[in-house]
């Protein structure tokens, strides 16, 4: 990670809204899925070759739901970085009004060491593979 990733950085992204979209679950909600986007942009131009990030906590309070559409405006601001740990200010709109705001952390990994096939271990494990889960046993009827 460079060091120009620093708090106090901010970073807007827009999204149509194009249908709408029932979540089937929270994870797929898409103001949740755009936060993480305008965050990794953000993150994006501060990353080493080979880095990434991975979410770590996400509290999003949404305040109205988007209608199909509607022009998604998120705001971020870098609150801290903490080492690998970078803590995000949220704050979503539809047109002028808030949508969604709270916080959102993320912690940035290196792809190669936390890959499992990765060739770090296949160079400890000469001819295999990442290690496999055993087969699963069939269940046998009560009958």
């Amino acid at each position: 990670m460079k060091t120009t990733l620093r708090p106090g950085l901010v970073h807007e992204l827009r999204y149509h809204l194009a249908e709408p979209r029932l979540p089937t679950s929270s994870t797929s909600d898409p103001m949740v899925r755009l936060v993480q986007w305008a965050c990794m942009e953000a993150m994006r131009p501060h990353l080493q070759p080979g880095e990434h990030s991975v979410e770590v906590e996400n509290q999003i309070l949404r305040s109205a739901a988007a209608p199909a559409g509607a022009v998604l405006r998120v705001e971020i601001v870098i609150e801290k970085v903490e080492g690998r740990r970078i803590c995000f200010r949220v704050v979503a709109y539809d047109g002028d009004r808030v949508a969604g705001e709270g916080t959102h952390e993320r912690f940035v990994i290196d792809r190669e060491r936390f890959s499992p096939r990765s060739e770090r271990l296949r160079a400890r494990r000469p001819g295999k593979s990442a290690p496999r889960r055993p087969a699963r046993r069939g269940y046998e009827s009560a009958r």
